[in-house]
């Protein structure tokens, strides 16, 4: 099986194959929000603007991988971008 990575920016990376791809994993920006449950610390300190500052990222991210995903492929998300976006 063919596995490969990139750094190149997944919010403009290109259509390499026409079909789209079988499997993507995206690694998006981390909210920090499950690291507040561990260090209470954080949780004193924060903000809804910091849960949501990197949520246009994440967006983007996530449309661009769909856009690249074959029908029926998979993409799976490696991050807590599910969480903001079922939250938006």
């Amino acid at each position: 099986m063919w596995e490969d990575s990139t750094t190149q920016d997944g919010c403009v990376f290109p259509k390499v194959f026409p079909e789209g791809f079988d499997r993507i994993l995206v690694d998006v920006p981390c909210s920090s929000d499950g690291t507040m449950r561990k260090e209470l610390k954080r949780l004193q300190r924060w903000k809804v603007s910091s849960a949501l500052n990197h949520h246009g990222l994440q967006l983007r991210l996530l449309c661009r991988g769909l856009e690249l995903l074959k029908p029926g492929g998979a993409m799976e998300n490696h991050g807590n971008l599910m969480k903001l976006v079922s939250c938006r």
